[in-house]
């Protein structure tokens, strides 16, 4: 008799939130009772997502130390807390239309599978643990029938030196927390708009740590939303951002030369864009911007906007061997070290 894991590990993180004198069972779909329940099991993907939450959710709990699992722990009960919440809401928003009600869920589980799976980042020489923040809440007046609550979500997750070795990393863990937090709660005074606010670890070694921002905003009832990309590279041994000179040499003419060879990649047609489709200035800015650049080890790329509101960045890679002739030695040393 096969067991449904999404039921069951519905029953164990339930029992252990609401402190319940019940013990936990194998459930049988065969036995669900509760509309919860019975959705679950009627809905194979539903199902399968649950298998991968309980396995993302363990191996989290396996990998982490005593206080770290306690967080872990603390915030499964916060996530199922709010899901419960808000699955009313959801009916009545869905009018009991199934196909709603399943994508609600199914979101709402793949972004908690996402957020366990990225728990922690491993680089050769740092650990990474990511701290997520939900601050997802019922609001009215988003729409013409005041009375009516519409869920309105807020997430935020950034990364945080594990076990930082000297002031430097200390430092850094302190710049991200604040300038995440800050952004996001600017964010939030608009009510009735959904923010995702994702901060990526993106570069890591020991002189300069990127992260890559994902910030994206879905006014409620809005067909699509609006979406913001950039980065923010950071040197640990000068404890300040990323700089051009800190790479390039201004004797090389390298603005102009990496602007041409950016604008050729377009024309070549083989981006995600041609030049037509961003603004004029937009290869200039993405140049002589550190916070539009994205690095890796291999390569540099560059974020490009387009020329329509509301639109992400699309990003141009350049391979550093054909950067080489215009990188400074300190540059060399800072990325390759």
């Amino acid at each position: 008799m096969k067991i449904n894991g999404m039921v069951l590990f519905f029953l164990i993180v339930f029992l252990e939130v609401f402190s319940t004198q019940a013990t936990a069972a194998s459930f049988d779909c065969k036995k669900a009772s509760t509309w919860l329940e019975k959705k679950v099991c009627s809905n194979p993907e539903l199902s399968k997502l649950d298998e991968q939450m309980a396995d993302a959710y363990q191996d989290a709990l396996a990998n982490s130390l005593p206080d770290e699992q306690k967080k872990i722990k603390e915030h499964q009960k916060k996530w199922l807390k709010r899901l419960l919440k808000s699955l009313q809401t959801i009916k009545h928003d869905c009018n009991e239309f199934d196909e709603c009600i399943n994508n609600s869920l199914l979101y709402d589980y793949e972004k908690r599978i996402d957020q366990l799976h990225e728990n922690f980042i491993r680089f050769s020489d740092r650990i990474f643990r990511n701290i997520h923040i939900d601050h997802s809440r019922q609001e009215k007046d988003c729409e013409e029938d005041s009375k009516k609550k519409v869920w309105i979500g807020k997430f935020l997750s950034y990364p945080q030196i594990k076990n930082p070795r000297d002031e430097n990393e200390k430092l850094w863990n302190i710049v991200v927390s604040k300038k995440a937090g800050v952004e996001f709660k600017q964010d939030e005074k608009d009510k009735c708009t959904h923010l995702d606010d994702k901060y990526i670890v993106s570069f890591n070694n020991k002189h300069l740590i990127s992260i890559y921002i994902d910030r994206q905003w879905v006014p409620e009832g809005a067909g699509r939303g609006f979406r913001k990309n950039a980065t923010f590279p950071w040197l640990i041994e000068q404890r300040r951002e990323l700089q051009t000179t800190d790479i390039f040499d201004d004797k090389t003419n390298w603005r102009k030369k990496i602007e041409d060879l950016l604008a050729q990649k377009l024309k070549e047609g083989k981006e995600e864009a041609t030049t037509d489709k961003i603004y004029p200035s937009a290869i200039k800015e993405a140049v002589s911007s550190p916070e539009k650049w994205e690095i890796s080890k291999d390569s540099l790329s560059f974020g490009l906007e387009y020329n329509y509101p509301g639109s992400s960045h699309f990003f141009v890679k350049l391979e550093w061997k054909i950067l080489e002739p215009y990188i400074s030695k300190d540059g060399r040393s800072l990325i390759y070290d």
